[in-house]
């Protein structure tokens, strides 16, 4: 009898350990499935972005190669020295809109604006700074529209009429919230856009953290999350995609 408590001991510790194993087993599990849940999420986002950075560069390169080849522009603009006529000065404002676009800008190759898509009154001046920083590859740029600092994926595209003078195509879009949704893969992730000080793509946020060990604090409540980098043409603070899971899976 005095050997039943020591086995009723032994047992229930035996149970406890193995408890406490199985929910540790549990627990590696669903972090697991988790962080694997975020390996994938954050890839197809960095798939969904870089396909629209190829977008862009290959639309302004059609672009750029439509308009060498278009000969009333190359007649208006070199052999009439008329740059106000419409097939210069209209021909960005024709295409924008069916490019997809929220910037197209031709200039020559001192950065004087030929013909502006958003801003056609715009001709004749000077976007040399903004020239200079963009590539054939796009990059984040915060640029104005109407009168408002916008963040922008931008990239730029040479092109040569009559095989001597260069111009220079400048294009691409805004990033906003409806951008920043579509990026999402699935049904509870959420991606948003993080540079200097602004948050976007992310509703009602009082109090964010920055993201440590894949983990991101919102308004007091911890996600699993990922940053992807974004590359800017200035090198200052440096923009960042995050892709957090707001839905984990529940058991």
């Amino acid at each position: 009898m005095k050997k039943l408590p020591a086995f009723i001991a032994g047992f229930l510790l035996a149970s406890v350990i193995f408890l406490l194993a199985l929910l540790s087993q549990i627990r590696l599990r669903h972090e697991a499935e988790t962080n694997a849940r975020l390996a994938f999420a954050g890839q197809m986002v960095r798939i969904a972005i870089e396909q629209k950075e190829r977008d862009i560069a290959e639309r302004l390169a059609a672009f750029a190669e439509a308009t060498k080849s278009d000969q009333m522009f190359s007649l208006r603009l070199l052999a009439e020295n008329n740059p106000t006529a419409p097939e210069v000065n209209a021909r960005a404002s024709k295409f924008l809109g069916p490019m997809g676009f929220s910037f197209l800008d031709i200039t020559d190759s001192a950065g004087t604006i030929l013909s502006s898509g958003r801003f056609p009154a715009s001709a004749g001046n000077s976007i040399a700074r903004k020239m200079t920083q963009l590539s054939g590859e796009p990059r984040f740029m915060e640029d104005n529209l109407m009168g408002v600092a916008v963040p922008t994926l931008q990239a730029e595209a040479l092109f040569k009429v009559a095989d001597c003078i260069t111009f220079h195509a400048l294009g691409g879009i805004v990033i906003d919230s409806a951008l920043l949704s579509r990026l999402s893969p699935c049904e509870g992730v959420t991606v948003f856009l993080r540079y200097d000080t602004t948050t976007m793509g992310l509703p009602n946020v009082q109090k964010i953290s920055d993201v440590r060990n894949r983990r991101i604090m919102i308004n007091d409540k911890e996600y699993p999350a990922v940053q992807l980098p974004f590359s800017t043409v200035d090198g200052k603070a440096e923009p960042i995609l995050i892709v957090v899971l707001m839905k984990e899976n529940q058991r």
